[in-house]
């Protein structure tokens, strides 16, 4: 799916009570059950400094 910077900034200025979510059916406790809370590792910068050659 392909879609505008444009149209992203107008779907984000949509008040949460306008938008339609009737045709989404709720989340019951079946849902949950295995649910499993992962926390990813922690990320480290690094830096890389690659030379270029011309040959």
């Amino acid at each position: 799916m392909n879609i505008s910077q444009q149209r992203l900034k107008e779907i984000a200025q949509i008040p949460d009570e306008k938008i339609d979510t009737s045709d989404i059916p709720e989340l019951g406790d079946d849902f949950w059950k295995d649910a499993k809370l992962i926390i990813p590792e922690s990320k480290k910068l690094i830096h890389l400094c690659i030379e270029k050659t011309n040959k």
